[in-house]
């Protein structure tokens, strides 16, 4: 199982499915089901993201979003361009706060993520950069759950 991680706010808001498109500079072939990964860094510019709208309204309270850990699960259906991104927000409402959560900025990638899953407690585990292989006995841990 491969994961991908995220700085909070963005982790927990993909994990709790508020967040179903995850912006990055670079694209992925992959597809099908990952961890997502709480980073366990957390900028100062993060944590004010939490008190203004519309991340509020998902993450009260910076203080309490678990770090360096897995938080949920999703699968990866398709990677989309930025300007289609902005293209299908244009004609389709109920979308601001996915607009306010990305940058859509030209150049980058929208991963768009279904099947999303948070787990009841996060599970500590190391992160990396790029879309990196979860250890033997975390992806046991995720699948005794049930959500992979």
């Amino acid at each position: 199982m491969k994961a991908l991680s995220l700085t909070q706010p963005w982790a927990s808001l993909v994990a709790m499915s508020a967040k179903q498109v995850e912006t990055r500079s670079w694209t992925t072939a992959h597809r099908g089901r990952i961890a997502i990964h709480a980073a366990k860094g957390f900028p100062r510019s993060a944590k004010d993201l939490c008190e203004e709208a519309p991340f509020n309204l998902f993450t009260p309270d910076w203080k309490t979003l678990p770090l360096g850990a897995i938080v949920g699960v999703a699968t990866i259906v398709d990677v989309i361009k930025s300007e289609k991104w902005r293209s299908f927000f244009a004609v389709r409402s109920g979308w601001e706060n996915e607009k306010a959560f990305g940058d859509y900025s030209d150049a980058r990638y929208g991963w768009y993520f279904r099947d999303i899953k948070l787990l009841p407690e996060p599970i500590p585990c190391k992160g990396a950069l790029g879309l990196w292989k979860v250890p033997a006995e975390i992806k046991a841990q995720i699948k005794a759950i049930g959500v992979v």
